[in-house]
């Protein structure tokens, strides 16, 4: 079975190659990430893109979870989010959640205070994006 590629709160439209999981009704599947339950098996995905998704998202540490459930050992997981001081991260009303510089490196630290609820996630790179507003991170799936 070859393996697929997932595109988290898509919206109406995805790039080519990926499934859309969202709750838009033009969606391929449709799913509500605050469930944290992927309708895949484990290892089934060999990459997952989570543009614009994650600061409207309360269950972030089960949905991280469950996205390193279904990726395969080694797959990327693609993020992007607005930074904390930007206005785009603090003007839209259904942002519920900031991200720092640093999240991700506390997510990827097996030594942070969340490491227990968290499964192992490498940090493999992480910048700026050109407007200089949303942080771009790539986690690998380790064991």
């Amino acid at each position: 079975m070859p393996l697929v590629k997932l595109d988290l709160g898509g919206g109406r439209t995805s790039p080519r190659g990926y499934i859309n999981l969202d709750l838009c009704p033009e969606a391929d599947i449709h799913c509500d990430l605050e469930d944290a339950c992927l309708p895949f098996k484990d290892g089934e995905v060999e990459e997952i893109r989570a543009k614009d998704i994650l600061e409207h998202i309360r269950n972030l540490l089960p949905l991280l979870n469950e996205c390193w459930r279904v990726l395969r050992l080694g797959g990327l997981m693609y993020l992007e989010v607005p930074r904390h001081d930007s206005a785009e991260a603090v003007i839209d009303p259904t942002h519920i959640r900031f991200f720092h510089w640093h999240t991700f490196s506390m997510i990827c630290d097996r030594n942070s205070t969340i490491a227990y609820a968290l499964k192992p996630w490498k940090l493999v790179d992480r910048k700026m994006d050109a407007a200089n507003v949303n942080i771009c991170i790539v986690l690998e799936k380790t064991e």
